[in-house]
This record gives C-alpha cells, structure tokens and sequence, in this order.
C-alpha cells in the first residue's frame, strides 16, 4: 500500500495549524449564530481539520505497512465517526448546536485525503472510489454556493434590508412569522408577525446588508390591525455587542406606539450610532434587529418594507 512521501517541514506545519483549529471547535458566541456565511466557515472548517488530520496520520504514521486500503480507511473512519460525534455532544454546552451534518463533513474530509494521497494501483479502483466522493462533495458543495450567491444579493440589496416579498425573505428572519398577502404597505406582500413578551416571540432580523453608512434614517411600515395603541421596542446591535454578549446599554433600544392601522416607524441614524454608552455603534457592521414586546399582552402586527433612506 503506497501514500505520497511529503516532507518532514511540510507535516510539522500541518501538525501546527491542526492545534491552532482545535479551539474553535468549542468557541461559542458569533460562532454560534444562524448567518449564513458563518455557518459556511463551520461547515468548511470540519473538512479541512479532519482533513489536515488524516493527512498527518497517513504522512506520519505510515499505517498503511500494516493495514490493508479498506480495512485502514474503516479505521480511520470509525475513529473519526466517534470523536465528531463526541465533538457535536461537547458542543451542546457551549453554545453551539449538535449536528450530525458536521459529522457527515469530519468523515468526508478523511476520505477526501485518503483519495488524493493513495497511489491507487488500478485506475478502476480509482474511479470506484473517486466518483461516489465527488457526488458527495457537490452535495455538500452546491448548497453552500447557493447560499453564498444569495448573501452577495442581499449585501447588495441597498437601500432595501428586507422587502417582505419573497418566500426566501422569511429565510432572513426567525419568529413566528407568514408571509400574507393580507395587508401591504409596499408590493403586493407583508410578514405577518406574532408576539408574545411570556414566550419571548418576537421578529429577530438577521440576513440584510450590514454596512449602514451614508443613509440618514432606518425605516419599517408596521400595520396594527387592532383597535387600541400597540406599543412595539426595536432594538438594534451590531458585530461587537453580539461577539461580546454585552448589556442592553451597548446596543439602540427604543419603543414605539402604533396607532391602529399603517405606522411608519423612521429612526435617525445617528441616535442609533450614538446609543452605546461606552463607545459609537459600528455602522458599517449592523448585525441584529429585534422587534419585540414588554410587559404587555400578545398581539399581531404587519411588517413591511425594512429600508434604509
């Protein structure tokens, strides 16, 4: 059984980057968030550290004196199979959600290296092993550039944050929400929002573009379709209060009263780049905003049209 010989430099090097990814296995915080980007990073980040490992063994060790291709290939890959999934239970306690795909992705990585660096002997064994991998590979592939493609539209959406139009808006947002085409501000559609301050439902937005700079005001219509005032707190962060988990004096929080019918609720900039006690809001890394209610009964409203102007 022959492996590629790599030189001693390159293995330690390897070695070396394998120990600087292991803490971030184990990272909480932003790391923990649903952006779509981030998750991309986590995601490659499993093929490439099992992947780097395997590497390393394989360059290393040199197991395959002792072992046959398959019967090595299904040791490594058990061996894998049990620390990711040691890993994604670990992961629980830090703030960061268990994921059997990150294991379909640790064991992928193995195999990816074990197939570049094996001297196959037959290119039929080649083929036999190469072309289910790359199936795999664009499984895991093809989604991820989706995603990314879908990023680079909404980075570039400006003026426009979310226009609550689209089936894929909603993909921007969490809370109980529906798309209707009950009431409209704006198009043809709104997001009809549930809130209830007991079960901490609300309108978390955290897919739109972040980088605020030269626009003077955020702006959202909400319709209130009941008959009495609606009292409704925006609240706004961006990268460095999420990262750092910081107190409600570090973010923009403000209430507002909806009259019944359509409100347009218009916040100056400014007062949202000022609202940080200690520092000034990063404007060109908004991150968050949170729609939600206190102290107050549940109730529906329409949301429509998150702009910048």
């Amino acid at each position: 059984m022959r492996f590629i010989d790599v030189p001693l430099r390159y293995r330690i090097l390897v070695l070396m980057f394998i120990l600087a990814l292991c803490p971030f296995f184990f990272i909480g915080g932003i790391y923990s968030l649903p952006y779509p980007l981030l998750k991309m990073l986590r995601d490659g980040g499993h093929f490439v550290f099992f992947g780097l490992l395997t590497f390393f063994v394989l360059t290393t060790l040199k197991p395959g004196r002792r072992f046959s291709p398959v019967s090595l290939l299904l040791w490594m890959s058990l061996i894998v199979l049990v620390i990711g999934v040691g890993i994604e239970l670990f992961q629980g306690g830090v703030g960061r959600d268990a994921d059997l795909g990150d294991v379909r992705r640790d064991l992928m990585g193995v195999w990816l290296v074990f197939f570049a660096l094996y001297r196959f002997e037959h290119p039929l064994r080649r083929w036999l092993f190469g072309v289910p991998l790359l199936l795999a590979l664009l499984y895991e592939v093809v989604p991820a550039w989706q995603v990314w493609q879908e990023e680079q539209r909404i980075q570039h959406s400006l003026p426009v944050l979310v226009a609550m139009e689209h089936d894929t808006d909603l993909d921007q947002m969490r809370g109980t929400r529906e798309l209707t085409q009950e009431r409209a501000y704006r198009g043809s559609r709104s997001v009809r929002v549930h809130f209830d301050a007991d079960r901490h439902q609300g309108l978390l937005v955290y897919r739109f573009a972040h980088d605020w700079r030269g626009y003077q005001h955020f702006v959202f219509h909400a319709y209130n379709p009941a008959t009495t005032q609606f009292r409704l707190y925006v609240a706004i962060s961006d990268l460095d209060n999420i990262r750092h988990r910081r107190d409600l004096t570090d973010r923009y929080e403000r209430s507002v009263m909806l009259d019944p019918g359509w409100n347009t609720v218009a916040i100056d900039l400014e007062s949202i780049e000022q609202a940080p006690h200690t520092r000034a809001m990063d404007m060109t890394n908004i991150t968050r905003i949170n729609l939600f209610i206190w102290q107050q009964p549940p109730g529906d409203l329409f949301i429509d049209d998150m702009r910048l102007e």
